[in-house]
């Protein structure tokens, strides 16, 4: 269901097969005066419909849904149309559940028993192409950076991602990357941003001495 006019500010795609769920959300969100859900899905496939064809600043999706796991659809959504940030919600809890979607590219993970508390700041946060993490699982990534680094990079960032960090870790530049993966350089700059934002490392000198302390390089 799209509502028929879009309205300004951040507009939402909310995506769960409970309708009691959706109507508290939106609840919640009708409070912001530049929030709004205008679209609604209690399936993928629809969710995947409404993605790819709407104009939506922020999906918000539920992992279980009746036809495909939200983890699919995820998927699709990442690969098919990259540039929509896409925050998971869900009654799993964020270990190893967030790290899984992470990888996958999602946004940032909402554990369903928090998530309203967490909701509005989330929502922004990603939508202004940041990543999202409660407070809970960034003390849980940073303790995984300290006790087992190479543990951590390997479960949350894609085979992409990780490549690039250790391009990065090598001293290679953002041109020179996109040229050897034969990835666009825009490709390359968000993942060296979304990787910085992972690590809470600011810049790709620290990121070099982080890899080189961790084994990634000699």
């Amino acid at each position: 269901m799209i509502e028929s006019t879009t309205r300004q500010g951040m507009n939402i795609l909310l995506v769960d097969d409970h309708a009691i769920v959706r109507e508290i959300v939106k609840r919640k969100l009708a409070r912001m005066p530049d929030v709004a859900v205008i679209g609604e899905a209690q399936h993928g496939d629809d969710a995947l419909r409404m993605a790819l064809n709407g104009n939506f600043d922020v999906m918000l999706l539920d992992i279980t849904l009746p036809d495909r796991n939200g983890l699919e659809v995820l998927d699709i959504i990442k690969s098919k149309k990259p540039g929509l940030p896409v925050l998971m919600f869900s009654m799993y809890p964020e270990v190893p559940y967030a790290l899984q979607t992470l990888k996958t590219g999602a946004a940032g993970y909402l554990y369903k028993a928090d998530a309203l508390d967490q909701l509005i700041d989330a929502i922004r946060r990603v939508s202004d192409g940041g990543l999202y993490l409660s407070p809970y699982l960034s003390q849980y990534v940073a303790a995984l950076l300290t006790t087992d680094p190479v543990r951590m990079l390997h479960e949350i960032f894609s085979d992409e991602e990780f490549q690039i960090l250790c391009w990065i870790a090598q001293g290679r530049g953002v041109a020179k990357i996109a040229e050897e993966m034969h990835l666009s350089e825009e490709k390359v700059s968000k993942a060296r941003a979304r990787i910085l934002e992972l690590t809470n490392i600011p810049h790709d000198a620290g990121l070099a001495d982080y890899a080189a302390r961790s084994g990634l390089v000699v």
